[in-house]
């Protein structure tokens, strides 16, 4: 009995350290949580942090004691280090530069609009900037959210051989990522500095932040917590399995009920984002004919490619910060992004890396080059470039400046992450049959077979790439002469170095550490962890199929919808533009060559107000800025419902995307350009 008790305490001694090279769990966290927050923090908050400090110096502040307060809570659990009273310095002198640069630019420019604008901006950014901690707060958690399941699964694998809360805190630090993963780290910082006087005090006041996000998680917390004070194995067990069960099935349920919520929101995105848009682009160009000193051009820019697409992020952000936590397993960006983050091309047989940038300016130059041109001779040679801008030539010249910016940008972002996508898709892949060899290898393990003649029987027995992992680690213990931990994580020959799968990794951890005891041991210890994965890898699958019905629709208005309305109204308003401008100039003709009825003359005339109408050029590029822009938001927002924050994902949706929507729209523009100019040439007399 005590030499298995010693047994189980060097266990217990030993695990945090050695666990894949893992950081000695007995150290000081002070400077590891540090470095770890300045690593893993978005810039966004250093930013507002520097922002906030300098306007308390500028600008010191002090506001009720209630705000302060509010306002404290959400800096503390949004990893701001800035004091609460810098927040309110922030928000009131940004109000008074805003404002003040509104004034100074009205009495330049003499527009009263200006100034109107300005001062609502000026005092929407006094209420907004002070509940600025509490957005980036809901923003936080939101992206935390998706990684609770996975905090649960490594607390409980943990657990359940290793009964030590603050060590089953720091494996899942070490194996979740950003933002989560700094909310457990920051854990251990305030036990070592006396914040908390335990870890279970810590957990239990920072389950209590989560209560109103998602109660499940609360739930699976103290019942992990609660294993700790259960003698008994199989009650411990079950215990730990119900914990899991807990945060999966109300993962699954509010994931259920956000699917049905859905709707509402999407559909108002959908009308006020491109419904109402596309239908005032469809009078537009009418009215613009007759009203053309009133509404300007800067106007209608300001509109569709400022307010709108302002309007529709915020909404979109909206519904991303309701989403509840999803079940995301395969996490490898950061590695990803270090060993396939640059595309390459191959020169005398030698891969050559080429920054995803460098292609997608040399795609926007290629393509913008004939209008660059263009534009460049009109500036140069052009006496009249205001009615240049009328012609069709710089109708089309504007098309191709719109495909220019949207491929660019398309194939920029699809070329950052094509093949990390692609390693991702292979990576879960792996994951998804790991589950399955992970089981077989704990039933051989359990029979007392030796470690690695069990890894070599699931080699031989499996077909898919997982068993190229497997032989891997055999091969390394057998030609190598290593331990099984070495085999497997070695920095430079580890065969965990192909599978950077935080699921093989942790797994892995536990089978090297159970196998020290028996294998028996690692082998149980293999099936539960099997039997886990299979339960969050159903709640994922179900996760996804809910989500994509009720994306599907947004898809085809992306990729489809948005681009053939938008270029069949740009071909309709150069039709009308044209036709209005052509009549126009006839009428003024007609004035000035009948002098007997010039008074008739000139009330037709001043009907159409050529000298104010905008080109079609220029309410061409609004109308494909705006298709990029809606593009763009609503590729951020899909993403966002199906994948949760994922870089990768997210990036391959805005590429794909963009790339599909700008050549529908420029095709589409092109052609109804062409055939309406067709069909309207008797009548109308356009510049070419």
């Amino acid at each position: 009995m005590a030499a298995e008790q010693d047994i189980i305490d060097k266990y217990k001694r030993k695990i945090a350290g050695e666990l894949s090279g893992e950081a000695d769990f007995s150290r000081s966290y002070s400077k590891e949580y540090l470095d770890f927050r300045r690593d893993q923090l978005p810039q966004s908050h250093t930013f507002y942090e520097t922002a906030c400090r300098v306007a308390d110096k500028i600008l010191p502040v002090t506001p009720a004691q209630k705000d302060l307060l509010e306002v404290s809570k959400h800096l503390k659990l949004a990893h701001l280090e800035i004091n609460p009273n810098s927040v309110f310095s922030f928000a009131y002198l940004t109000t008074i530069i805003v404002a003040v640069l509104t004034i100074i630019a009205s009495i330049l420019f003499v527009n009263y609009l200006i100034l109107l604008v300005g001062l609502i901006t000026s005092v929407a950014l006094l209420f907004y900037l002070p509940k600025l901690p509490k957005r980036i707060l809901v923003v936080w958690r939101s992206q935390a959210s998706d990684e609770l399941v996975l905090a649960v699964l490594y607390l409980t694998i943990y657990m359940q051989y290793t009964p030590n809360l603050e060590r089953a805190v720091a494996f899942v630090a070490k194996h979740i990522s950003p933002p989560l993963s700094i909310d457990f780290m920051k854990l251990l910082w305030d036990v070592e500095t006396k914040t908390y006087t335990s870890i279970t005090e810590a957990m239990n006041d920072y389950a209590l932040t989560w209560k109103d996000w998602d109660p499940q998680f609360v739930d699976s917390l103290r019942l992990i917590e609660s294993s700790l004070y259960e003698g008994s194995p199989r009650r411990k067990k079950e215990i730990l399995d119900q914990a899991l069960q807990v945060i999966l099935e109300g993962t699954q349920d509010r994931l259920l009920n956000y699917a049905h919520m859905l709707k509402s929101p999407l559909e108002s995105l959908h009308m006020l984002g491109v419904v109402l848009p596309v239908m005032g682009l469809v009078i537009l160009p009418m009215a613009a004919a007759f009203m053309g000193a009133s509404i300007k051009w800067y106007y209608i820019l300001l509109l569709y490619n400022v307010l709108l697409p302002i309007i529709v992020y915020f909404i979109g952000t909206e519904v991303l910060a309701t989403r509840p936590a999803g079940a995301k397993t395969t996490d490898v960006y950061q590695y990803l992004r270090q060993r396939y983050g640059e595309p390459s091309v191959v020169i005398f047989d030698k891969k050559i890396p080429i920054p995803a940038e460098a292609f997608g300016l040399i795609t926007f130059l290629a393509i913008a080059s004939p209008a660059l041109y263009y534009f460049y001779t009109l500036a140069v040679f052009s006496a009249n470039l205001s009615d240049e801008l009328f012609s069709q030539i710089a109708v089309y010249a504007g098309i191709d400046l719109i495909g220019a910016i949207g491929l660019g940008f398309g194939i920029y972002y699809y070329l950052s992450v094509s093949q990390m996508a692609k390693a991702k898709k292979r990576i879960s892949e792996i994951e998804t049959t790991f589950m399955d060899s992970a089981f077989q290898l704990g039933e051989r393990l359990e029979e007392h077979i030796p470690v690695e003649i069990a890894f070599e029987k699931i080699a031989e027995s499996e077909k898919s790439e997982v068993a190229n992992f497997y032989k891997k680690v055999v091969n390394n213990i057998r030609n190598l002469g290593t331990n099984l931990r070495d085999a497997i994580f070695n920095p430079r020959y580890g065969a965990i170095n192909d599978y950077p799968s935080t699921i093989i990794t942790s797994t892995m951890q536990v089978v090297v550490e159970g196998s020290k005891r028996s294998p028996e041991i690692a082998g149980n210890s293999l099936i539960t962890i099997s039997q886990y994965l299979r339960a969050v890898h159903r709640v994922s699958e179900r996760m996804q199929d809910l989500l994509a019905e009720t994306t599907s629709s947004m898809q085809m208005q992306v990729k489809i919808f948005v681009p053939v309305i938008s270029g069949i109204v740009v071909g309709l308003a150069v039709l009308t533009i044209s036709i209005l401008r052509s009549l126009g100039q006839q009428l003024g003709g007609l004035e000035a060559g009948t002098a007997g009825d010039a008074a008739i003359g000139t009330g037709l005339v001043d009907i159409f107000q050529i000298q104010d109408m905008m080109s079609p050029f220029a309410f061409q590029l609004i109308v494909g800025i705006y298709v990029l822009q809606i593009g763009f938001i609503l590729s951020v927002l899909l993403s966002g419902i199906t994948y949760g924050k994922d870089t990768i994902e997210e990036n391959l949706e805005k590429g794909i995307n963009l790339i599909l929507g700008t050549i529908i729209y420029v095709i589409v523009a092109s052609v109804t350009i062409f055939l309406f100019n067709q069909l309207a040439s008797p009548i109308t007399m356009i510049v070419s």
